[in-house]
């Protein structure tokens, strides 16, 4: 992990750096045990979590006609490390996950880790870094410091922003409705479609998400709606431990001047602030992706480089794509997909995708 990840907690939170690494390693959704039945339900992965005594790493096998058989921490654009106490349990899990990969013929390992792993066990296990991607988090605080972290000409377009969404009669709130969350992921299919030229996750990741997470208290879905009942906007976040992870976001195409997606994040920073969370996770984000990252930088949080490691098995190493713009020449065209069609699409293909 770099040195300004270790420095930026202990200032701004009273939290010094191992206290915030164990944070992002324990409290992550993505590594918890919910988190992987979920998973294993939705795309049918086999959960391949490999154990040494209360030490864990989370893997899934997951096979696809374009990346092959391999096994992965997280699967699509999640994160999750280790979790381990000493250097010789991270090193015990990484053996114990080549070989649960060698009996699945996989591949390629894929960690896809927060922080940086043992030097001793990187060398041990033959771990190759990889670093494609980054990830932005906010140590969270009371919000007037939060709201002081933001840079002066945001802090200047968030009082405008407030200005625009009263005179629309904009209203923020949150719900656990089977039929809110439905609307937010038609949404969400709008946007990826016509944003960033993607198929998104199926219908019944969300429907997961809420009967496991949104019920249960670990996490919730955030809208907006004018007055007229136009919903213009939503996020899923997802809570564990201290952490809390703006998991998907989206907006209304034609509302873009009301800044929806800023006034959402600002709105559910300062909620989860006063509940006491630590770490807001406002998610990954490709180096080609300036304007996203710009977006990220306002709210001051911190941004570094993913540690992810790559375990080759076969003779060529996994294939290092960049999601934000793989595969364009099979993605343009779909922007002109019917989003009914969209949806059976993500529903059949996603999870070969992985």
């Amino acid at each position: 992990m770099n040195d300004a990840l270790a420095s930026v907690p202990a200032a701004a939170s009273g939290a010094g750096a191992a206290e915030w690494r164990d944070t992002l390693r324990r409290d992550l959704v993505f590594a918890s045990e919910g988190w992987a039945r979920l998973v294993a339900e939705c795309y049918g992965f086999e959960d391949c979590t490999v154990r040494s005594g209360s030490a864990w790493l989370p893997l899934f096998a997951s096979w696809s006609p374009l990346f092959g058989r391999k096994l992965v921490s997280a699967v699509y654009n999640f994160y999750a490390s280790p979790v381990y106490d000493t250097p010789a349990e991270c090193t015990e899990l990484l053996a114990l996950a080549r070989a649960r990969a060698e009996a699945h013929q996989a591949r390629v390992v894929e960690v896809k880790s927060l922080v940086a792993l043992p030097a001793e066990a990187v060398a041990c296990a033959g771990l190759v870094p990889v670093r494609r991607y980054k990830l932005t988090l906010l140590p969270l605080a009371d919000y007037h410091t939060l709201w002081q972290r933001y840079s002066p000409n945001f802090r200047s377009h968030l009082r405008k922003a407030r200005n625009r969404a009263a005179r629309a009669g904009l209203r923020l709130y949150r719900s656990d409705s089977a039929s809110e969350m439905t609307a937010f992921h038609d949404l969400l299919m709008r946007r990826y479609r016509n944003k960033h030229l993607m198929i998104g996750q199926p219908a019944k990741l969300f429907a997961l998400i809420r009967r496991d997470f949104l019920l249960a208290g670990h996490g919730d879905l955030w809208l907006a709606r004018t007055r007229d009942g136009v919903l213009v906007g939503g996020m899923v976040l997802l809570t564990h431990g201290r952490t809390v992870t703006a998991s998907f976001g989206a907006s209304h195409d034609a509302w873009q001047h009301l800044s929806v997606d800023a006034l959402l994040k600002d709105a559910t920073i300062a909620h989860y602030a006063e509940q006491g969370f630590r770490i807001y996770d406002l998610g990954i984000t490709s180096p080609k992706q300036t304007d996203l990252l710009f977006a990220k930088s306002r709210f001051g949080g911190l941004t570094f480089d993913l540690p992810y490691y790559v375990l080759p098995l076969a003779d060529a190493p996994a294939a290092d794509i960049d999601f934000s713009d793989a595969y364009m020449w099979l993605r343009r065209p779909f922007r002109y997909v019917p989003v009914p069609v969209a949806k059976l699409l993500s529903s059949a293909l996603v999870r070969y995708l992985n």
